[in-house]
């Protein structure tokens, strides 16, 4: 406005002192058009409206389309369009185009998701002005929208896991150890059976020692143990160690649903990107399809944790609602001291027990020979490089 009106005043001085009164006509046109520029605007702004859509979750490596759609109740010559892009993304959506009275204009963006997480995708912002550019001014933001995508997922073959590692999650025909949880009968006690095997109900109404009969697990179990503190990814190339233990829980979560149909929970200790609250995320037991799906969103929205009080380690690798005979695997950088303990306990009770370690070859850790003379296998995963050309 102030282009315009400056001037204006200027050529109405001038006028009145030379007594030109066509230079008046000039002056007063100049005054109008500043007065066009400064109110048409920001009343046409307020009667736009941005509709965007675009899928709520993709997977990694996916091209995603974003379809934008302006309309107007006024006619704008010009508006400049900004929808703000996480940089991993690619960066911001920028368009310029004019709306007609009551009419809308289409534009579609693509986008490569190329960083697994939940991103923000916008606020989208407006700008306008006359004609003539005299004057631009900024319109209501629009709000933003979000975009989750899934994990990198990784072929089996390719994540170079220790064979005893993979030998504890095949799955198998033949029948696991007998489940306590699943008593089908009693009968009369006999030299080396276990204390705990005695069912005390039978025995005190038979006057005899009576052992419970257990029928065998049809099926074998795996939880995933995810710790993404960074006390345990060391620096350099902690993100990158975060990052392959979420690939690896994702391909093998994968890898056991889809081809092993097996029973998968998983425990995540992270900060959860909607809520931004660090603790333990833990997804139940189960099968199928959605179930993964479940289990890929949560590792998408998982991010580092940057303190990892030790006296919380243990939830994450407690037995508490696991299936007797289920499979343990722990995702970390370097196994910690604080690992040990309850590693040993889950080895102890009969689960089978597994360490997958994404630091690298450059970091060793000092607990790791102890693991592997307990008979639990350390793997390392550690060729980003060959994952991320798959």
């Amino acid at each position: 406005m102030r282009r315009l009106l400056r001037p204006a005043i200027a050529v109405a001085v001038a006028a009145l002192a030379l007594r030109v009164d066509p230079m008046l006509g000039v002056a007063a046109g100049l005054a109008v058009w500043a007065g066009a520029s400064w109110w048409l605007p920001a009343r046409s702004l307020e009667t736009v409206q941005v509709t965007k859509h675009h899928p709520a979750r993709v997977f990694h490596g996916e091209r995603v389309e974003i379809r934008y759609e302006v309309r107007s109740r006024r006619r704008i010559p010009w508006v400049s369009m900004v929808d703000v892009m996480p940089f991993d993304l690619g960066g911001s959506v920028r368009w310029v185009t004019d709306v007609t009275r009551n009419g809308s204009v289409h534009h579609a963006a693509e986008i490569d998701a190329t960083r697994r997480g939940l991103h923000r995708l916008g606020p989208t912002v407006l700008t306008s002005g006359d004609t003539f550019a005299g004057r631009s001014i900024q319109g209501p933001t629009h709000p933003s929208t979000t975009l989750l995508v899934y994990p990198r997922l990784v072929p089996m073959d390719r994540l170079g896991l220790d064979a005893r590692a993979l030998e504890q999650l095949r799955a198998t025909h033949r029948p696991l150890p007998p489940d306590p949880t699943r008593v089908v009968g009693v009968r009369d006690y006999a030299p080396g059976d276990s204390l705990r095997s005695i069912h005390w109900t039978a025995t005190a109404r038979l006057g005899a020692l009576q052992t419970k009969r257990l029928q065998p697990g049809s099926a074998r179990a795996v939880l995933m143990a995810v710790d993404l503190a960074w006390a345990h990814h060391p620096a350099p190339g902690r993100r990158r160690s975060v990052e392959l233990s979420v690939t690896a829980a994702a391909s093998i979560a994968h890898h056991l649903v889809t081809t092993g149909r097996e029973a998968v929970a998983m425990r995540l200790w992270c900060t959860d990107a909607p809520s931004r609250e660090a603790g333990l995320v833990r997804a139940p037991l189960g099968r199928g399809v959605d179930h993964l799906s479940g289990l890929l969103e949560y590792l998408a929205r998982a991010q580092p944790v940057r303190t990892q009080p030790a006296d919380r380690i243990e939830g994450l690798l407690e037995p508490t609602e696991l299936p007797f005979g289920a499979a343990v695997v722990l995702f970390t950088g370097l196994v910690g001291e604080s690992h040990i303990a309850p590693l040993d306990r889950l080895r102890r009770l009969g689960y089978a027990v597994s360490v997958v370690s994404t630091a690298g070859d450059r970091h060793q850790s000092t607990w790791s020979p102890m693991l592997e003379s307990m008979g639990i296998p350390v793997s390392g995963v550690s060729r980003y490089e060959e994952m991320a050309l798959l």
